[in-house]
């Protein structure tokens, strides 16, 4: 386990920095088969006699780990307080540690004075506080209860479904930019049996998870061959069908005719 060269702490108003050099810690090995062990990796200050260094909780080697707990001393000679910073995965026999296996607890201030963190370490609410999400390219500000999207990367995604009786012509994509979803609808050939126009039949396309509206389903106009107008629907997160279009109004499609896609737009919240 190392933590890199160059890089500073604040604990309980004092100051750590690791120097110029990478510091490394020794996980002891798990030699209990059929366990996984999980321990955690802190930033220690202690009062007696007073330091601050790297440290290693050990976990207890089960069927199923839980992370150690870091100890918040009292302001006494003798207390220790512990910064969590990182949960390792200890399994059996193995000789090295994955990346993967290594999950970050602790939030940081960049070079600039930002706020970085992932998804799961996110720093406590302050109303107007910025943060940058390094994992996610994502920026937030928080309301003081709620984190509100402010940017993110430009996420495309080719939203296409393999579905019995239909193949795909062109292929629906769609991209989420910061809370604006932009959906470009494929075309569809009917290759199964003729559809009566009784019928709602499921088209070949699934929003991804992180662009569906939460609660209000999308309709939009398409048409097949012959220019016949045609009515589907994109389900939102909380509909049964969530995230699928459906083709909900329409005088019939028959064996081999095509559905024509269009555009479509929206905002996530």
């Amino acid at each position: 386990m190392k933590i890199r060269a160059s890089r500073s702490a604040y604990i309980r108003g004092l100051r750590w920095e690791s120097g110029g050099d990478v510091v490394s810690l020794t996980l002891d090995a798990n030699d209990t088969a059929g366990t996984t062990r999980k321990d955690l990796i802190v930033l220690r200050m202690s009062r007696n006699p007073w330091t601050v260094e790297p440290a290693i909780v050990k976990g207890t080697a089960v069927a199923n780990p839980t992370t150690p707990p870091p100890t918040y001393g009292e302001v006494t000679s003798t207390g220790v307080w512990e910064l969590p910073l990182a949960e390792v995965t200890v399994t059996y026999n193995a000789t090295v540690v994955n990346p993967a296996q290594c999950v970050p607890l602790a939030w940081f201030v960049g070079a600039d004075g930002q706020y970085v963190c992932t998804p799961t370490t996110r720093p406590p609410h302050e109303r107007g506080r910025r943060i940058f999400e390094y994992t996610t390219g994502r920026e937030y500000m928080s309301t003081g209860s709620q984190w509100v999207l402010i940017a993110s990367p430009p996420l495309e995604t080719v939203a296409n479904t393999t579905l019995s009786g239909w193949s795909t012509t062109t292929d629906s994509v769609v991209t989420v930019s910061g809370q604006t979803v932009d959906v470009r609808l494929g075309t569809w050939t009917r290759t199964g049996s003729s559809i009566a126009s009784s019928a709602d039949v499921r088209l070949p396309c699934t929003i991804p998870v992180a662009a569906r509206h939460p609660s209000r389903d999308r309709r939009v106009t398409l048409s097949t061959t012959g220019g016949a107008a045609v009515r589907a629907v994109v389900y939102s997160a909380g509909a049964t069908n969530a995230g699928q279009l459906w083709l909900v109004e329409h005088q019939g499609v028959s064996s081999g005719q095509t559905v024509r896609g269009a555009d479509m737009f929206w905002t996530v919240p």
